[in-house]
């Protein structure tokens, strides 16, 4: 039977460097992608986010996006499903 893949998230070891990347990172990031399509990636934004990946300290942009998805499945997903808890 094959295996699932993994997400990078999952298969991420994150470190006091990658959250630290992360947090310097997150406001050029969120300008950079501000009103931007998803489902048609600009190259020119893609190669600037890289930029920014690079600067703090991630070895591409890929790796960022491994954080971002760590957060979206472990941080972001709980702070939610706590406000739920909270409204009921």
């Amino acid at each position: 039977m094959p295996q699932p893949k993994l997400s990078a998230a999952t298969r991420i070891k994150l470190t006091e460097k990658h959250i630290q990347g992360f947090m310097a990172a997150s406001k050029d990031m969120a300008q950079l992608y501000e009103g931007a399509n998803p489902d048609k990636p600009d190259p020119k934004v893609e190669a600037q986010a890289g930029v920014v990946a690079k600067k703090n300290g991630f070895a591409s942009l890929a790796e960022y996006d491994g954080v971002d998805e760590y957060f979206d499945d472990h941080v972001r997903r709980r702070s939610a499903d706590q406000e739920v808890h909270r409204a009921a």
